[in-house]
């Protein structure tokens, strides 16, 4: 399964803690109202049965399966919710930028608009309903499996009997703390095999052009230097056609090639597709990482990067006086200042060699305008899908 989209751990670990207790206390009270049902309504000869099975049966029973149900459906698009929260959240300077609207106003409707002009964001948002709609039905299996440990198994276990039946406050506590433990088990246990079965047969966690975007934003949070064979396999990602070309040439896909045949690829493929300066923009925080979303589809997020480029730090007083009564005497001072200017010097010129590069070369089309139909700075990108492959020179 693909890693989730974390943007704050705290929050993150917050929002797990939330969905467990929510879990708990409905299962919990689809038991209580089912068993309570189950005794009242059912008949005479019935109750001993209902009592001791929980009343999964009758009445009690389908209310409580009816209620597990709705506790199911309603964490599995709390789920959807967060995900799409988190999604906003990983672009929200593009989507400000974008729909011109500030950060603290974005709404996660937000990006059903930005979905219509961006094919990443557009495939994240369609797997993510796909994970909503088969989670229901797995979360409703699970949940049916661990009522039942926890109302027909757990009452048969002879030692466990006593503490289940007692009703003293310390007993109920006790009972409620197992239950919820049994419960919680049973339920991964039974859905991770069913996520991974439902995953085989409908592809439920299909990698996507997104979940290439969040791996090299973790790694630069790292600290981490991103080579432009990571910036390629977003595009290759996002382009069905360019994959097929390499499959084609190379006889694998690409994430399936060693360094060496990236690096081969990578470099046949370097003149059409603008990946040293985006690489080199990304390792010098010139651009943010998640604008590689707008650039594999020919697009341009309009975010204003320099404004969250540090400055260089001013020198203090003491420096000052110095570097003046230097250049009063003729001599060239090298400090921190004069190293900073040319580091970022540095920077630029391999910027603007790699940007010259690029521009000398044929102009191409970019390889997804087909889903974003405007031209950006990307101009050299194809301008559809379909005809990427013809459009490199690459057989079709």
């Amino acid at each position: 399964m693909p890693a989730p989209i974390i943007n704050d751990p705290t929050k993150e670990l917050g929002y797990v803690a939330q969905r467990s207790s929510l879990w708990v206390l409905g299962k919990q009270s689809a038991e209580l109202v089912g068993e309570n049902l189950g005794r009242n309504i059912t008949d005479e000869g019935a109750r001993n049965f209902a009592s001791a099975a929980g009343s999964l049966s009758g009445i009690g029973g389908l209310i409580m399966i009816g209620i597990a149900g709705a506790v199911s459906a309603g964490l599995t698009q709390m789920d959807h919710i967060h995900r799409k929260e988190n999604l906003k959240e990983f672009y929200k300077e593009e989507l400000s930028s974008k729909l011109n609207k500030p950060i603290d106003k974005l709404s996660r409707s937000d990006l059903n608009v930005m979905a219509k002009g961006n094919g990443v964001i557009d495939e994240e948002m369609a797997r993510n309903r796909k994970q909503r709609n088969f989670g229901v039905v797995l979360s409703l299996v699970a949940s049916m499996a661990s009522l039942a440990v926890i109302t027909l198994a757990l009452p048969a276990i002879p030692l466990l009997a006593p503490l289940l039946a007692a009703e003293t406050t310390l007993a109920l506590v006790g009972a409620v703390a197992l239950k919820a433990a049994v419960g919680l088990t049973t339920y991964n246990l039974v859905k991770a095999p069913l996520h991974s079965l439902a995953d085989k047969l409908f592809n439920i966690d299909e990698k996507t052009t997104n979940d290439y975007i969040v791996n090299i934003k973790r790694e630069r949070d790292q600290g981490k230097v991103i080579s432009r064979e990571q910036v390629m396999s977003v595009f290759v990602a996002s382009n069905p056609e360019l994959d097929k070309y390499i499959v084609a040439e190379y006889g694998k896909h690409y994430d399936d090639l060693d360094l060496a045949g990236k690096q081969q690829v990578t470099k046949e493929l370097a003149g059409h597709l603008p990946l040293d300066k985006l690489t080199i923009e990304i390792n010098s925080g010139k651009v943010n990482v998640s604008e590689l979303a707008f650039a594999v589809e020919g697009q341009k997020s309009g975010v204003n990067h320099e404004k969250f480029i540090p400055e260089a730090p001013k020198p203090g007083l003491m420096m000052s006086m110095f570097k003046g009564m230097g250049h009063m005497l003729g001599f060239k001072s090298h400090t921190h200042d004069h190293d900073h200017e040319m580091s970022v010097k540095a920077i630029a010129g391999a910027t603007a060699v790699a940007v010259s590069h690029h521009t000398h070369a044929p102009a191409e089309k970019g390889f997804a305008a087909e889903r974003a139909p405007h031209k950006t700075h990307v101009e050299h990108l194809e301008q559809t899908r379909s005809d990427a492959a013809m459009n490199l020179g690459l057989p079709s």
